[in-house]
């Protein structure tokens, strides 16, 4: 049996060292571009697959037989093909959404983190509701607040950089030009209902923080963290963030608009 990973060309390596950390007795079978596969030891339990998901694939799956190419036309031939967490028409909506991507910005957008969070909606299903509460780390100069500030949302923006001066007149943004480090004791809110970080920072340091932030704040419904990977030690915090927040429900995708990042969705239990 073999296990197939799509991703994106330039996180093949992360994708590779990812699956060196996390399952290092799978053997390297095939790799081409953005598709890689993994020979499955024989004793290998099966239902490990069932909950098990990759932080820098986009989609994957098993097959019984060894690809030939990175053709989907050879899984669809071969027919012994397990997708999992999706079925097999949702396996291909987000092949295709990856192989073309639309990556058109409003005209008056700040930047392009606006389609970050235009992605994690379509994939994680965001119900925003008018008037909720969002406290955005790494907010400058305002690409994924324009998102959210056209969802009708309330935005207290935490960043060092310049802000666009459109996100600033608005008047349901607040923000606070200093590190999310300053900001965290000085905050008189201290209940949001979403917590979204883009922050330029190592993933231990985002994690550390977001931990401290618990102390002192209530997330009511979801957090979303985009975390940035240079490397094995960065992937390593990425891969253990489940044991810093057992009391999460979490789950991860790679996004169209990822660089070399990934995006982690903490729910409260």
């Amino acid at each position: 049996m073999f296990i197939y990973f799509f991703t994106k060309e330039k996180c093949l390596d992360l994708l590779k060292l990812e699956i060196k950390i996390r399952l290092p007795e799978f053997k390297l079978s095939f790799g081409h571009k953005g598709f890689v596969t993994y020979k499955v030891p024989e004793k290998f339990d099966e239902n490990f697959f069932e909950t098990f998901s990759p932080f820098f694939a986009y989609t994957w799956g098993k097959t019984f037989k060894e690809p030939i190419d990175s053709g989907l036309i050879r899984f669809e031939l071969n027919k012994n093909v397990v997708f999992y967490g999706e079925d097999r028409n949702h396996f291909h909506e987000k092949f295709n959404l990856f192989q073309v991507y639309d990556e058109t910005l409003p005209a008056d957008c700040p930047s392009r983190a606006y389609l970050k969070l235009k992605d994690a909606q379509k994939f994680f299903t965001l119900d925003f509701c008018s008037n909720e509460s969002i406290l955005e780390w790494g907010c400058a100069p305002g690409g994924m607040s324009f998102f959210l500030l056209n969802q009708n949302l309330k935005v207290t923006g935490v960043d060092a950089g310049l802000m666009s001066d459109k996100i600033l007149a608005h008047d349901e943004f607040s923000f606070y030009q200093m590190s999310v480090h300053d900001f965290l004791p000085k905050t008189q809110q201290t209940t949001f209902d979403y917590l979204i970080s883009d922050l330029n920072l190592p993933p231990k340091d985002v994690i550390d923080l977001i931990l401290n932030a618990l102390e002192i704040i209530q997330i009511k419904k979801m957090i979303l963290v985009h975390l940035k990977c240079n490397g094995e030690k960065d992937l390593k915090a990425i891969c253990n963030i489940s044991k810093k927040f057992s009391n999460y429900q979490i789950n991860r995708q790679m996004l169209p608009s990822h660089g070399r990042e990934t995006l982690i969705t903490l729910n409260p239990i």
